[in-house]
């Protein structure tokens, strides 16, 4: 179940690089380059969200 998150980016095309147990790409709201938006698979509490730290 804590693999949604990464199935829900490869269908909309959002190629990411493993960054520990996070996932990071390239923000699709501000463009970002990558680094500033991960994907959260599972990580305590949080299971299956987005953040980019920049927007």
């Amino acid at each position: 179940m804590a693999e949604k998150i990464k199935n829900i980016a490869y269908k909309f095309g959002i190629s990411y690089m493993q960054e520990g147990k996070r996932f990071t790409s390239v923000c699709l709201f501000c463009a970002s380059e990558a680094g500033n938006f991960y994907l959260t698979p599972e990580h305590k509490k949080y299971k299956n969200v987005y953040n980019c730290i920049k927007c």
